[in-house]
């Protein structure tokens, strides 16, 4: 089986926990707030990864590089101006992040789920990300994240990362997968990769991501996102 949980409060406990900028959350704070967040589901593995998805987050607010890298698998797949395979590419189209003036990016898991084995896992999300326009005025944009974890011996890291919208949005895609998961139970599947669609003004691609569960012995898809990348500079 898998676990589920969604829902204001899961933002509240994780904002509890890693929201007191500036500076690190106070112990005994961040303590209380895990226990919350602990008792919003019934699998100790999706309490862990909402809070390492949070854990992500402050590393962008603390400017801890390391950190932020520390948490992407070294075979990491995100989706970017195109897509990003592995730590290493990951890292150079985000370290402007963590530049002095660079744009900033901030986040909060909202929802998420995690196989009963343990070992894969899914967060969602709100993200705003502020910078500047082409023409140097200040930019801001906001929407929704999908990231997949996968664990290994040294914790939960990103395995999958992607913004979060209705694939069925864009019409008729064609799909190439690039990497997919699956957990030891057989019961959570994630998938990701490219897409192309074909159309009066030619050719559009992207990045899709897929999270299915199985229950009951049938296979349901709980999100299905596909974003656009953006033109080329």
């Amino acid at each position: 089986m898998t676990h589920r949980v969604a829902s204001a409060s899961l933002a509240a406990a994780v904002l509890a926990a890693c929201a007191h900028a500036p500076g690190a959350p106070a112990a005994g704070d961040a303590a209380a707030a895990e226990d919350r967040v602990t008792h919003l589901a019934p699998g100790e593995a999706l309490a862990a990864v909402v809070l390492r998805d949070a854990a992500f987050a402050w590393t962008m607010v603390q400017g801890d590089a390391e950190g932020f890298r520390a948490l992407v698998a070294e075979d990491a797949i995100f989706a970017g101006r195109g897509l990003l395979r592995g730590r290493e590419e990951v890292w150079s189209a985000w370290k402007g992040f963590f530049a002095e003036g660079g744009p900033r990016l901030r986040w909060t898991p909202t929802a998420g789920g995690a196989a009963g084995s343990s070992d894969l896992a899914w967060t969602t999300g709100r993200y705003r990300l502020e910078g500047r326009s082409p023409e140097g005025r200040p930019a801001v944009s906001e929407g929704s994240y999908l990231t997949v974890w996968a664990r290994d011996a040294g914790g939960w890291r990103v395995a999958l990362d992607c913004g979060l919208e209705p694939a069925g949005a864009l019409g008729p895609l064609e799909r190439a997968t690039v990497r997919s998961l699956a957990s030891g139970d057989g019961k959570l599947e994630a998938a990701m990769g490219t897409w192309t669609q074909d159309g009066p003004s030619g050719r559009r691609s992207g990045a899709w991501i897929t999270v299915r569960e199985k229950t009951g012995g049938e296979w349901r898809t709980l999100h299905d996102s596909a974003i656009e990348f953006p033109p080329a500079r």
